[in-house]
């Protein structure tokens, strides 16, 4: 996969790595040549942005974003950047290009145009070095966001190709695919788990209701810190569920697609393409409140539909009937995105022996679809508005 779209910064200088610190909710400071996936936080506590940040040297941090979200990064880093000089910051988007190369022929394919150790001992998770690949020098980040094995390779821009076209003739008896950023960005980190800013990471929502909030708090201060702090004290009221759809026929036998409102993609024979590894099953992802991150059968209503269809949400990866009847059109684990705007409307369900959230009303600000407890039976009315 080309990535070389990734945003790419460094923050150098003796204040480089307190800096960093202050920008981030996790701790920047790890050996050199160590990475850190992080959230940054606005000072309400909401999402600002969610990135890596790779320890470069004693004095130097990389910060890397994506596409969408590189002006809105810079912006940020350089109004909190101290004023003393103890930290300059440089863009270097277009002196870097970033290949990504994942799954379980990854190594044998890159294993042919380097000598470094592809191991786990010698290129561990996470681990950020100095490689030379197919005689480039390059950077290995041992990283994966499709959730598959591999690595992000960062590459001096106009060496680029060269490193592209050893890997396509080293994959030729690998089965190696070249695919699109769809694939990085939607279908794979799905079907993962990983979220995404602009999609389930956003600034209304926290650390706590996406799943990110690690065991402890680092003692450094940081961006949004207290607020922080307060969300952990008061528990999630929302949480991110992905659903994997088993059936996507409503209650009157009609094919119902929740991609809102756009038309799926199909081949010249008329069969839908589903770019999925789960036994050809889509994925779809919402925000529930809590009462329903466990295994639970629910009824959808997709846009424009009259007819109702049937969805469990699973927690975890686990595969769980509920006890009120058989596992249904939808599948849900804990922890990734929202789907597109608009794929819900006047959806229903039945949760099975649940009983309706005490707070009666709350709002789930996810492209405005709020989530209402009708008071009988544990139904929900979820309305569109």
């Amino acid at each position: 996969i080309d990535l070389s779209a990734f945003q790419i910064y460094e923050l150098e200088g003796p204040g480089a790595v307190e800096f960093a610190d202050y920008l981030a909710v996790n701790k920047i400071d790890v050996p050199v040549g160590r990475s850190v996936y992080t959230p940054w936080l606005n000072h309400e506590g909401g999402f600002h942005s969610d990135l890596t940040m790779m320890r470069m040297a004693d004095d130097r941090v990389r910060i890397v974003t994506g596409v969408f979200d590189g002006g809105r990064d810079e912006f940020w880093v350089r109004k909190h950047m101290p004023n003393d000089g103890s930290v300059t910051f440089t863009n270097l988007t277009k002196q870097i290009s970033t290949l990504g190369l994942w799954g379980p022929n990854a190594a044998a394919v890159l294993g042919q145009l380097t000598d470094h150790d592809l191991s786990q001992e010698g290129s561990p998770y996470g681990s950020y070095l100095p490689v030379t690949v197919a005689g480039v020098d390059c950077h290995l980040f041992r990283i994966s966001y499709v959730g598959d094995a591999g690595w992000e390779i960062y590459i001096p821009w106009d060496q680029a190709t060269t490193v592209w076209d050893a890997i396509v003739e080293a994959g030729a008896d690998h089965g190696l695919r070249i695919t699109g950023g769809g694939v990085y960005s939607l279908s794979g980190r799905i079907e993962k788990g990983y979220r995404l800013m602009g999609a389930e990471l956003e600034s209304e929502y926290n650390p706590v209701e996406a799943g990110l909030a690690r065991p402890k708090v680092k003692a450094a201060d940081f961006i949004g810190k207290d607020a922080y702090l307060a969300a952990r004290e008061a528990g999630a009221e929302v949480q991110c569920v992905t659903l994997i759809v088993d059936d996507n026929t409503d209650r009157n036998g009609n094919p119902r697609f929740m991609q809102g409102g756009n038309e799926p993609i199909l081949t010249l024979d008329g069969e839908r393409i589903v770019d999925s590894h789960l036994q050809g099953q889509p994925l779809l992802v919402r925000r529930v409140t809590p009462l329903f991150a466990p295994s639970r059968d629910i009824g959808l209503h997709p846009r424009s539909s009259h007819g109702e269809s049937r969805v469990q949400l699973l927690h975890g990866a686990r595969h769980v009937r509920s006890d009120g009847g058989p596992v249904s059109a939808l599948r849900a684990r804990s922890g990734t995105t929202r789907g597109a705007p608009g794929d819900l409307h006047n959806c229903k369900g039945r949760v099975a022996g649940a009983r309706p959230p005490s707070h009666g009303r709350r709002l789930v600000r996810t492209h405005a679809i709020i989530l209402v407890a009708s008071g009988k039976e544990g139904f929900l009315d979820f309305q569109r508005r």
